[in-house]
């Protein structure tokens, strides 16, 4: 699920209620993902892409985060949790992301 669990809360409750076979942390540095927001704003004219109201969501993420990779770092799930550096190209994400699940999937 994209954006799901944005608590560890949630992380347990979905945990609790079907089976995860993996989770995929994609991380990036805050610095390319205020750029990236930034030009977002330019396609899509979201009025919350300023980089303060940027700056503030990246902050709630980066603190309930925190608590969800504690989670699963440290639950029986820890072997199908997986971070991801996701600061090369959409192309460059996708494929490594592929690449991860075809690997998983082998392994089932």
């Amino acid at each position: 699920f994209d954006g799901y669990p944005r608590t560890a809360v949630q992380a347990k409750y979905l945990d609790s209620i079907c089976k995860i076979g993996l989770v995929l942390d994609l991380l990036l540095d805050d610095d390319i993902a205020v750029e990236r927001l930034l030009r977002r704003k330019e396609i899509e004219d979201r009025p919350d892409d300023t980089k303060e109201i940027i700056k503030q969501r990246l902050k709630v993420y980066h603190n309930n985060n925190e608590l969800i990779v504690r989670y699963y770092t440290i639950s029986p799930m820890a072997d199908r949790y997986i971070s991801l550096d996701s600061s090369g190209t959409i192309q460059e994400t996708f494929d490594s992301v592929q690449q991860i699940i075809f690997a998983r999937a082998k392994q089932e």
